[in-house]
């Protein structure tokens, strides 16, 4: 949907959320990131490589998930600003320039995750709402009250893209308190763990575990492909193993006797014990 047009120059509501998803998604990443007692010039430097690594990844897997598609449209792979971007895409190159960024400029990498995790289901807000202003992502037909009319179906659809953008608003809302009570402010501004600190990357791996589920579950609303696996399409069978992983290093990571440290905070004489 075509938002203003100046000139030549025609602006998408598709891309203004882009915008507005990655926008919101950095200020609220970085202020955690500085609530868990790093600076934020160095999140700053890094979102440098962050954000465009971010959007390239998610455009890269919604073409390889509607590959058939594209195959035979190439010209229509750069057009993002009329929609197209996959949520997984964005998540693996995340995780994998993420580990890759914080060893290259010695950041903790599951701090720098923990801080990022609430903005994946905020940005999954803005870009679902752009999907639903485009028409796009909507699901099978309905007689439920709710259903969307769709642009040459006679029947109501699902309007599967605000399933997910709804429970992704509760997701990022339940995310964010994970983040904010990892740590609380003490006197001076310095930062201190809580009473029962959340161990380093629980809070990036529960939001991925929730993100996942939510896409497992809407996924059944919409148009289905051939299953590729036990009667899942791909999108569910990588939801499925992001699941699963997350799963299993939430258990790891809560076996007894472990110990999880972050480096000292800035100013502080480096002894903190466990976090």
């Amino acid at each position: 949907m075509v938002a203003f047009r100046i000139g030549s120059l025609t602006v998408y509501w598709y891309g203004i959320l882009v915008a507005m998803a990655v926008l919101a998604g950095f200020l609220v990443a970085r202020r955690l990131y500085i609530r868990f007692g790093r600076e934020g010039d160095r999140f700053e430097a890094l979102s440098l490589i962050f954000v465009p690594t971010i959007i390239i990844g998610a455009r890269l897997g919604y073409v390889l998930a509607e590959w058939p598609y594209y195959r035979d449209n190439p010209g229509e792979i750069l057009r993002m600003w009329q929609g197209g971007l996959g949520s997984h895409g964005a998540i693996f190159a995340m995780v994998i320039v993420g580990a890759l960024a914080a060893r290259a400029t010695a950041q903790p990498y599951w701090t720098l995750a923990d801080a990022i995790g609430p903005a994946v289901p905020l940005a999954h807000v803005f870009v679902r709402l752009g999907n639903f202003l485009n028409g796009e992502l909507y699901g099978l037909p309905t007689a439920l009250p709710w259903g969307m009319a769709v642009a040459g179906s006679p029947v109501l659809h699902h309007p599967s893209m605000l399933y997910e953008g709804i429970v992704s608003a509760g997701t990022f809302v339940l995310s964010h308190r994970w983040a904010w009570h990892r740590t609380r402010s003490i006197e001076g501004g310095a930062i201190a763990a809580t009473a029962r600190p959340a161990r380093e990357g629980t809070v990036f791996l529960k939001t991925m575990v929730v993100v996942s589920v939510v896409r497992l579950l809407v996924d059944f609303t919409r148009p289905r492909p051939a299953p590729v696996l036990a009667g899942l399409i791909l999108t569910q069978v990588i939801a499925a193993v992001i699941i699963a992983a997350g799963l299993i290093l939430l258990a790891m990571k809560r076996r007894p006797g472990e110990r999880v440290t972050e480096a000292p905070l800035a100013g502080d004489n480096g002894d903190r014990g466990e976090v």
